[in-house]
């Protein structure tokens, strides 16, 4: 399907040159024609293959060091958790992300306290109660322009800057959500842990284990989860540090007569650079159970959602590579910009500005009480 000139004659090529199948519903009507995909459908494999050629085609490994992505632990455990947090699971996260209005609250019901009666009576004071979790959002944003004339005769060329750009936004999108992942999961984190086997620092609401018992780590978290009443899978959000004690212990053979591998298996790992352990810890960990914590989004506006084209600016919306499931706003606006200082004759130059964004909002399961579910430990250094 050949899409009208909207007034961006490059978008096109981008799809030409990607061959992808990653959609840009711009949902714009010309002459009474009905919505239309814009150019070429991208998929998320293909974009990611786009993301190679800029590391080897156009520079070789020269540019490997700038296009390393970090590691997001933190967002992508939250973000796998959401589906069993929220009734409906994924097909109802859908349904909230396409919503014209944003969801605010979510009513819950309060657990019944307990009695000690032993009695029979006809009289019944015991009533339960609701509650509702409020959701608060925030936005981020991530921008980038591209000169035509700065391109022009350059050896990169617009198609590689904007390959480039666009990888460059998601990467520093998703370190910003893992960041905020972290802090997340940091202030809401349980004041009370009901094990028995560590030891608990009030002041701090952690969980320590000390270097004597650094061997059994993962064993004493099961088995305290378990006297928090929690089993089944443990998400395991981490410092990158303490990859050193799941290799090692992953690794060991069943020959190994101390051989501590099956402690790992009701774990998930999830690490991330944006968990540094404080001082007197070798590494740490948030612990907790799928459907704990959720985040909600990327939510888009209603405009964004239909498509606009204003000649000069289009709204549409952008699958994320990364991460499946997530479109998010995509804003594309072109204007006329003296860029002499940087061109020569770049009196009149065309200067294209995108621009990605989404709001968030992170969640989690209600509890009435300080036990959140979300259990800090730390492994110390002596």
């Amino acid at each position: 399907m050949v899409a009208p000139a909207i007034g961006f004659p490059f978008l096109p090529v981008v799809g030409a040159i990607f061959a992808m199948n990653f959609v840009l519903e711009l949902g714009v009507k010309y002459g009474g024609f009905s919505p239309f995909i814009f150019g070429v459908n991208y998929t998320a494999t293909e974009i990611l293959d786009a993301w190679a050629i800029i590391d080897d085609a156009v520079s070789g490994k020269m540019n490997q060091n700038e296009l390393r992505r970090p590691y997001t632990g933190a967002l992508n455990a939250i973000n796998d958790s959401t589906p069993s947090l929220i009734l409906g699971g994924a097909d109802r996260l859908e349904a909230i992300k396409k919503s014209t209005a944003q969801l605010t609250n979510v009513p819950v019901v309060k657990k019944l306290a307990a009695t000690n009666g032993t009695v029979r009576s006809c009289g019944i004071a015991n009533q339960g109660d609701s509650a509702s979790v409020v959701l608060s959002y925030s936005t981020f944003v991530e921008n980038f322009s591209i000169s035509r004339l700065m391109m022009a005769n350059n050896q990169i060329g617009y198609q590689s800057l904007l390959r480039h750009d666009l990888m460059e936004c998601f990467k520093n999108l998703h370190q910003r959500l893992d960041v905020a992942g972290v802090s997340y999961l940091e202030s809401n984190k349980s004041a009370v842990n009901d094990g028995t086997i560590n030891t608990f620092n009030a002041p701090s609401d952690t969980m320590q284990v000390s270097l004597a018992n650094k061997t059994q780590y993962f064993a004493s978290i099961t088995t305290e989860m378990s006297e928090n009443d929690f089993d089944g899978m443990l998400y395991n959000v981490h410092s990158v540090a303490q990859m050193l004690q799941q290799i090692l212990q992953q690794n060991e053979g069943s020959a190994n007569s101390t051989n501590l591998a099956p402690q790992q298996s009701p774990f998930v790992h999830y690490k991330t650079n944006n968990f540094a352990s404080p001082s007197g810890a070798q590494s740490g960990s948030y612990i907790f159970v799928p459907g704990t914590v959720g985040i909600i989004g990327p939510w888009i506006n209603a405009i964004h959602r239909e498509g606009a084209d204003l000649g000069t600016d289009v709204f549409a919306t952008i699958p994320d590579p990364f991460i499946p499931g997530w479109v998010w706003e995509l804003k594309i606006k072109r204007n006329c910009t003296d860029n002499s200082a940087y061109v020569t004759g770049g009196q009149r130059d065309i200067v294209d500005m995108w621009e990605i964004s989404g709001e968030f909002a992170f969640t989690k399961a209600y509890t009435s009480d300080t036990d959140t579910g979300i259990y800090k430990y730390l492994q110390l250094s002596a």
